[in-house]
């Protein structure tokens, strides 16, 4: 036996005849919120502004076609995902093939008992929670294999997949691309004097800061070690100095708050800028090592000028 969904499913139920207005109300209040109308335009207008779990459609709607307003409802992004039942007229072979063309989940037909009607809805509803449950986990299993499991930013396999999605969209948008490679200053003397955990605990603070510093489509890695790179897409040589400076002031002032007590550290950071992708060769991988190993050669700068500093494309190295 099928176990009835939860109160809090909502329906929404499209149909111009009063007596399935009737019946959807009164056998499926109990278990379901029921919201009816009575036209293709109210039913949009409801979509626009509610969620729902469940559409019903009748075939008969008086300003358009059934099958056609649910193809014009999974025409629309935000309700491409939103289960169909269609109440049918007349259940021809015709009529079923162009309903699951329609994006339609099953087909009822009129006149139908109660009974069948909440069967199937109960079973659409629980495929519906399943397949949600399922891409949750699938959503949550990705998010874990990308991350990098002390810091919570992306590991270097991850960073490097989004960092050649962004190299693409850089060459056809023809925008500037920026590549930090940053690396905290003494960082094993800090690991001798204080102990892993320690050092732990600076990487971690340092991670959230700079999540909290950068922009929220900013791409930030732990490249391995105390090295961390960050990518900014639309971002010129000009501009990247800007938001390095204010980075890189932000880490100098931040207190880290560790198991050994509040610490301050400095970081050495090299930029590399892709500024005219569409002149670039059309190798993500190639521009991607070329701008890693660009803003690697700046970082070496940077640190072999005397740390605590950031260097872009190897040119005068910047200090306070």
């Amino acid at each position: 036996m099928t176990s009835e969904a939860p109160l809090s499913h909502k329906l929404l139920v499209v149909s111009h005849t009063s007596d399935l207005h009737e019946l959807t109300s009164t056998h499926l209040k109990d278990n379901y919120i029921v919201d009816t109308v009575s036209n293709a335009t109210e039913a949009m207008e409801l979509l626009t502004h509610k969620s729902y779990c469940l559409m019903l459609v009748e075939q008969n709607l008086p300003e358009i076609d059934g099958l056609l307003f649910c193809r014009r409802v999974r025409e629309v992004r935000d309700f491409s995902s939103l289960p169909i039942l269609f109440i049918a007229s007349d259940l021809s072979e015709s009529i079923i093939l162009e309903a699951f063309k329609m994006g339609v989940r099953d087909l009822i037909t009129r006149p139908f008992h109660p009974e069948e009607l909440r069967g199937r809805i109960s079973v659409i509803l629980q495929s519906q929670d399943e397949r949600e449950h399922a891409k949750k986990s699938f959503d949550s299993l990705k998010l874990r294999s990308e991350r990098d499991d002390l810091t919570h930013v992306y590991n270097r396999g991850a960073l490097r997949s989004y960092a050649l999605k962004e190299i693409a969209k850089a060459r056809r948008s023809q925008e500037s691309l920026t590549l930090m490679m940053l690396d905290i200053d003494y960082f094993k003397e800090i690991n001798d004097q204080y102990g892993h955990q320690t050092a732990d605990d600076v990487l971690h603070t340092l991670a959230d800061l700079m999540v909290h510093e950068l922009r929220k489509y900013d791409i930030i890695g732990r490249f391995g070690g105390d090295e961390f790179v960050i990518l900014l897409p639309h971002t010129s040589i000009k501009h990247s100095s800007v938001v390095a400076n204010k980075l890189w002031n932000s880490i100098r002032s931040h207190e880290f708050k560790t198991r050994s007590g509040t610490l301050k550290i400095t970081v050495s950071m090299g930029i590399s800028t892709l500024e005219n992708p569409k002149a670039t060769l059309h190798d993500e991988k190639k521009q991607l090592d070329q701008l890693i190993a660009n803003a690697d050669q700046a970082l070496y700068c940077a640190k072999e000028n005397g740390r605590d500093q950031f260097v872009v494309n190897n040119r005068t190295p910047v200090q306070l």
